[in-house]
């Protein structure tokens, strides 16, 4: 879209051919499947094709496999290098105190900072290493600063769930080699490293006392710096439900206008002096590249500056090129930078977006400079009604895909905020920024002004969020998102091709996959979801679906609710819960319960101990119903069982848990909460063999914690596979050793979230159990 900008009538015909475009498309793709490889393969093996793969280089009938092989090589290398420069297993969670320097402008919120940290020495290290870090505490941090620190340090580690997020990918993707937390720290000196990074913490601080007091305060600073970290859970949420994400931080569209508004004026005034176009394209690529650098030079930047780069250079060199072949050298030389941006979903939905423009506008640019004013403006308002729905149904695929929903009305969002971001706030900000060095009181005036306008926006997308229409799909086989595409690339093809009608039926199915595989009656699927230091279960069977537990919730930066279950069960075609159970109040199992409670009603609720202030019960605990008593309903041919613990005197919290009992053909699935040894010998003592029998599979007591899982406990319910839901590395040393090897004696099977990702069991003509590290093989998991 940035290119685009700049003169897309003069990029007519083409030096650059369906071959050569085909040829870097397939490099590209081999880089992709590098990535995508469930094991590393050999490289000194493939390096041997090498010869061949160069000498093929020079003949155009095989160039494209030739260009395949070398991008998966390429590939393949990049990541290899990636994996062995992780941190070494052995240093983790040990104290380490390291030398380096800060790389990146920190983020701040209430009292943690986080930032990227390149440590250029520590004990045993041979090379540098780049991590990112927490601090907690008062301490100011600055990019460019050389400190001392004490360090804790992990490897690259993220929760693992059926077709949801992949963190430890993005951080692959991100070159991080470790994650971890300051223990202590000494600042050094100043250096001259990340000077861009440094210049965009002086004006952010310039900015902040300049600007406004106002809940769009982080808004306004990820459209002046792109610093995203400001904006809060509940805006990043209007902003998805009215897909305005792209516009709100800068992305390429910005960079684009930034280039257009240059280029015009630099074109202007040196058509004056009588200089040559050559120094209008130079000056406005520094401007530009310097707005880039500003912005972080995220992904949509890179994208937008490498488009602008190439088409100036063209256009100086009088060469001829579709943009097309534009969009292909970009993606090209994107992939060849960072061979792992496809891991990241920034990265498909910046191309696919430019790329949808591109096909969609084949032919049809506006020649806005050879009519009248009036025509001008009908011609540009036409090409952003033409755009708008050009990406919306483009780029469906895509979304439903990676970001499992669609936001019905951005259509209409988007008409209103383009022209107001893009023509009203995006150049004061712009005016601001210049403005900061010269006079604190006229950038305020400015930032004023700007926050006024965007006030009165975000009044408008609060609205539209509010109307609710956002659609969520269930997981997509390849068959249906392959139908999906064609069916989009029919209705967003140039006029005059084929009929539009046939795209949209193509694309219904895919719209309407709103259940995933199917349980017969009897049936039941039960996913321990990987939370972390925690715990969320989700039952389904064919007539609905339980939720037992909702995960942590530790700050407003990480809430299991919000970010694992809710997608999760969006995912699978979840509308309504027809029962949660809460086992106690613990933040682990009850944190995340506002966010379920938000997106999903809820027929029947239950909770184990009365709400406590403070947590996350308190305010909702009038809509439950404890679960003391025991309780049993069938729902789909399956038996749920909530077994009361009443009766014995006062209970401490975490053995007032709810017991669930899950039983469905012919096996049955214990999920006991946070009880210990106090309760579990209640159980046995107060009960018959009936109600408390023998299990399938046992839910570990309070995350295999030396306090639960008595002796007799076990040999009452006799299970077969144990799952513990914890943290990885995490501080309570959850599951405990003696509590495993007590498993293992029983000659029982455990499962752990921390290593095997979510875990599925499926009760049905057989007992299946399946982690999903495994299922979903990737190259980063071991």
């Amino acid at each position: 879209m940035a290119a685009s900008a700049v003169s897309i009538s003069s990029i007519e015909q083409t030096e650059m051919g369906p071959f050569m475009n085909l040829s870097i498309l397939t490099c590209v793709i081999g880089t992709i499947i590098a990535v995508r490889l469930p094991v590393l393969p050999d490289l000194e093996l493939l390096g041997w094709g090498l010869p061949v793969a160069l000498l093929g280089v020079f003949y155009p009938r095989p160039r494209p496999l030739v260009a395949l092989y070398l991008g998966l090589y390429f590939g393949l290398a990049n990541l290899d290098a990636s994996l062995t420069s992780r941190l070494p297993a052995e240093w983790a969670g040990q104290p380490m105190e390291v030398w380096g320097t800060v790389i990146s402008l920190p983020e701040y919120r209430d009292r943690l900072v986080r930032f990227r940290f390149r440590i250029d020495h520590c004990q045993g290290c041979s090379k540098s290493l780049a991590v990112s870090l927490s601090l907690y505490g008062e301490q100011q941090i600055r990019a460019g600063e050389r400190w001392r620190l004490v360090v804790r340090l992990n490897p690259p580690r993220g929760f693992v769930n059926p077709g949801l997020f992949d963190y430890q990918a993005w951080l692959l993707a991100q070159g991080i080699d470790a994650t971890g937390y300051v223990l202590e720290g000494e600042r050094l000196s100043d250096s001259l490293d990340a000077p861009h990074h440094q210049l965009r913490g002086w004006l952010r601080t310039r900015l902040q006392t300049a600007m406004p007091e106002s809940q769009l305060d982080g808004l306004l600073l990820a459209l002046s710096l792109g610093e995203s970290g400001q904006i809060t859970p509940s805006q990043w949420r209007i902003l998805s439900a009215t897909g305005t994400n792209h516009l709100l931080i800068i992305s390429g569209l910005h960079v684009g206008l930034v280039a257009a508004l240059c280029l015009a004026l630099f074109s202007w005034l040196l058509r004056r002096l009588q200089y040559s176009r050559a120094w209008a394209f130079s000056l406005t690529f520094l401007v530009v590249t310097s707005y880039g650098s500003l912005a972080g030079l995220g992904l949509p930047v890179q994208r937008a500056l490498i488009m602008l780069i190439c088409a100036s250079l063209l256009l100086m060199l009088r060469r001829h090129v579709t943009l097309l072949s534009l969009w292909c050298v970009a993606l090209l030389l994107v992939s060849l930078i960072n061979p792992l941006a496809s891991l990241t979903t920034g990265s498909w939905l910046s191309f696919g977006a430019v790329f949808v423009l591109i096909y969609g506008f084949a032919g049809r640019t506006p020649q806005l400079g050879s009519v009248g004013v009036i025509d001008s403006l009908w011609a540009w308002l036409g090409s952003l009604l033409r755009s708008q729905w050009l990406v919306f149904f483009g780029m469906s695929p895509l979304l439903l895909y990676f970001v499992g929903q669609l936001a019905g009305l951005a259509f209409v969002a988007n008409l209103v905020a383009i022209p107001l971001v893009s023509l009203v706030i995006v150049p004061l900000l712009l005016l601001a920024l210049i403005a900061v060095p010269m006079s604190l009181e006229l950038t305020a005036l400015i930032l004023r002004t700007a926050e006024t306008v965007l006030h009165y926006l975000w009044l408008y997308l609060e609205a539209i969020a509010d109307l609710g229409w956002v659609y969520y799909a269930a997981d997509l086989s390849p068959g249906l998102l392959l139908l999906g595409f064609v069916g989009a690339l029919v209705v967003i093809q140039p006029a005059g091709f084929l009929p539009r009608w046939p795209g949209l039926l193509l694309i219904l199915p895919m719209m309407m996959n709103a259940v995933p595989r199917p349980l017969a009656p009897g049936e039941a699927e039960i996913t321990v979801l990987d939370v972390g230091q925690g715990l969320s279960v989700v039952v389904r069977s064919n007539d609905g679906s339980v939720l037992y537990d909702a995960g942590p919730s530790f700050s407003d930066r990480f809430d299991a609710g919000e970010q694992i279950v809710t997608p999760y069960l969006r995912q699978q075609g979840v509308r309504m819960l027809e029962a949660l159970i809460l086992s106690h109040n613990d933040q682990d199992h009850a944190g995340g319960v506002r966010a379920v409670m938000a997106n999903f009603s809820v027929t029947r609720s239950y909770f184990g101990e009365p709400p406590r202030p403070g947590t996350a019960l308190s305010a909702l605990g009038a809509q439950y119903a404890s679960c003391g008593k025991a309780r049993q309903w069938q729902q789909g041919g399956v038996s749920f069982s909530l077994l009361g613990v009443g009766g014995a005197t006062p209970l401490s919290a975490n053995n007032q848990s709810c017991l669930l009992l899950v039983e469905a053909a012919g096996f049955s699935v214990l999920l006991p909460g946070d009880i210990e040894s106090e309760t579990e010998l209640a159980l046995l003592d107060l009960t018959a063999d009936q109600v408390l029998p023998r299990v399938d599979v046992l839910i570990a007591p309070h995350h295999g914690s030396l306090t639960s899982s008595h002796p007799a406990f076990l040999n009452r319910l006799k299970p077969s596979a144990v799952i513990v839901s914890a943290g990885y590395r995490n501080r309570f040393a959850h599951p405990h050793a003696q509590i495993l090897a007590r498993y293992k004696a029983r000659s029982m099977q455990v499962f752990n979230t921390a290593n095997d990702g979510a875990i599925i069991i499926r009760l049905g003509e057989s007992l299946e159990i399946q982690r999903t590290r495994n299922a979903v093989r990737r190259i980063w998991y071991d």
